[in-house]
């Protein structure tokens, strides 16, 4: 079949062309292994050359969003009309799907929504968006999300049929297989003879640091032997001075994120039990897990759902003394890490064989 995925250039501010990473690379990219034809258009917000480009056996377009800002959506109507699209698949953010399903209906295709967050808590106060989100979601043919609580939200006001909604799990890139961990600390310069702590994600109030921040500090007090290793950018500016024994990586070059997590003894996420964190699916869970490295994740409906197999890996949201109790067990004992998250390779199939049986018929050989 001939597909177009929709999606900004850079989501999570990393540019998707040149630093290919997630379900925004890895679908497309598996569809095209399971034998479709594959047009990846991107919405680059910054002023450079635009381009077309096959790569990876993907078909790659960057359209600038000035100074048109309705080229996108004609480039995007123009390509489905010429190729004659079967499906038209938006990812990214809420205008992707919006742009989907008005695209599919005007060019006689099909659309799916695809979504790894609540888009409606990003910007809770614009409105008229999440109306537009909202109408999509019930106009689209197929729907996708990254958990069934998010899949839930997304589709529990409309009569859908169980055969056009999906749960597409998060999994880790390739490159996060297991590593020798002294390997990795001494290229960074942790201590090969501490429990590293570590935490890896920008440093936000918006997912709950506060509970990080009360638990290591009373830790570093309490334990001369514990390590606690930050990484990520520092969006509040956060002063760390008060945790003792703390190195601070800041942003990690793409190639030694893999040896950040090898380093560690216990990677700690967290996030809010509300509207963001509940239908938050962390990457790096997957990440760690695929690595054999431990986690602790903030309870929440989505990381329940994430760490099923592992619930005693959970703490109480907001409760940095549930939190404290768990690093403390763990360094007791750690867990016994059997379960491997499904690989963006068994999530592209299933996705293939969806888009198929909705279709009605295989892909043209």
């Amino acid at each position: 079949m001939k597909i177009i995925f929709l999606s900004k250039r850079r989501p999570q501010s990393r540019d998707l062309f040149s630093r290919p990473f997630g379900r925004f690379y890895y679908l497309p990219l598996e569809l095209a292994k399971n034998g479709h034809q594959i047009h990846l258009i991107l919405l680059n917000y910054k002023n450079e050359d635009e381009f077309y480009i096959k790569k990876d056996n993907i078909h790659w377009h960057s359209v600038n969003l000035f100074p048109n800002p309705f080229s996108y959506y004609f480039y995007s109507r123009s390509l489905s009309k010429k190729i004659k699209a079967d499906y038209i698949i938006g990812l990214s953010d809420i205008i992707y799907g919006v742009c989907a399903v008005k695209l599919s209906k005007v060019t006689e295709t099909l659309s799916l929504i695809d979504a790894y967050d609540n888009y409606e808590s990003y910007i809770s106060w614009l409105k008229p968006l999440h109306w537009m989100w909202r109408y999509a979601l019930k106009k689209t043919d197929l729907v996708s999300a990254a958990g069934p609580e998010l899949l839930n939200k997304m589709t529990g006001d409309n009569d859908r049929k169980e055969d056009t909604k999906l749960v597409l799990e998060m999994a880790a890139d390739p490159v996060f297989s297991p590593q020798l961990k002294f390997v990795s600390r001494k290229k960074l310069g942790i201590p090969e003879d501490k429990f590293v702590i570590g935490y890896s994600g920008s440093l936000s109030n918006e997912r709950d640091t506060e509970t990080l921040l009360s638990a290591f500090t009373y830790l570093s007090k309490r334990y001369s032997n514990i390590c606690f290793v930050f990484s990520g950018r520092n969006i509040n500016k956060t002063d760390l001075s008060h945790i003792k024994n703390v190195i601070s990586l800041g942003y990690v070059k793409d190639e030694l994120v893999p040896n950040v997590l090898a380093s560690f003894d216990c990677l700690v996420s967290v996030n809010r039990s509300d509207e963001f964190g509940n239908y938050s699916y962390p990457v790096k869970l997957y990440e760690a897990l695929s690595m054999g490295v431990p986690v602790l994740a903030s309870k929440t409906m989505s990381t329940t759902f994430v760490l099923r197999d592992y619930p005693d890996l959970l703490f109480s949201a907001g409760d940095s003394k549930s939190l404290i109790d768990k690093i403390e067990k763990l360094m007791l004992k750690p867990p016994q890490l059997r379960m491997k998250k499904d690989s963006w390779e068994v999530q592209g199939k299933k996705l293939s064989e969806f888009l198929i049986a909705a279709r009605g018929y295989p892909p043209e050989k």
